[in-house]
């Protein structure tokens, strides 16, 4: 059996039978005890900065089991997390997006894409490609202000 398989054998019911989640918190705790050791967060984070649980030896992505856990579903795309932390799995901060919408929120250098430092008039400057044809958002005095802008345009044309 592929790890394919074994992802599509966990149901919502089997998560909810195992795993305890918090949708305030985004932290799945164990139900299950072992000889004395008192209940404990699962998973652990992995090299790329996602927390990751195993099941049925399998490692799954915890944000793709909170969302599972939350809707009784797999998510259909990626899992985006709208705040870039890739260790806060609320269910709020998470978008079941295509390819496309998710790279369209990631960061780059610390900003979002579309987001740069303009120096000849020290401005925050916001851009989105729309189809191809780039669409100038304005220039902005923080940084956060331009990347609000970005955002709000992710949100308009669907892209998060």
């Amino acid at each position: 059996m592929n790890k394919q398989d074994y992802t599509e054998q966990i149901t919502q019911k089997y998560l909810k039978s195992i795993l305890e989640y918090d949708p305030d918190t985004g932290v799945f705790i164990w139900k299950i005890r072992k000889k004395g050791i008192k209940r404990k967060v699962a998973g652990y984070i992995n090299n790329n900065g996602y927390r990751v649980i195993t099941i049925n030896r399998t490692t799954q992505l915890a944000h793709r089991l909170a969302w599972l856990y939350m809707t009784g579903e797999w998510p259909k795309g990626q899992i985006d997390h709208i705040n870039h932390d890739k260790d806060h799995n609320r269910i709020e901060n998470l978008n079941d997006v295509s390819v496309r919408g998710n790279a369209h929120n990631r960061l780059d250098n610390k900003t979002f894409v579309g987001v740069y430092w303009h120096p000849d008039n020290n401005k925050w400057i916001s851009k989105i490609n729309i189809r191809g044809k780039i669409e100038y958002l304005g220039s902005f005095e923080t940084h956060l202000a331009a990347c609000y802008a970005r955002h709000q345009a992710n949100l308009e044309i669907g892209y998060a």
